[in-house]
């Protein structure tokens, strides 16, 4: 997987400070409420992602191509 070079979420104040493309920025401000609601489900996802990949996989598997 490539990583990415990450601002720490401490300093972030808005989807803005992301760099995501204008579609994605719409999707996140239209599904998650803060940026502590984002931040906390990017967190849980990389938790699973490496503790419990399999339940991942049978969810998503384009994620992982």
């Amino acid at each position: 997987m490539k990583k990415l070079k990450c601002k720490p979420a401490s300093t972030l104040k808005s989807v803005s400070g992301l760099g995501l493309s204008k579609r994605a920025e719409r999707y996140v401000e239209k599904n998650y409420y803060s940026m502590d609601q984002l931040v906390w489900h990017v967190r849980f996802l990389h938790y699973m992602m490496q503790y419990h990949p399999e339940t991942l996989k049978a969810y998503r598997p384009k994620v992982f191509k």
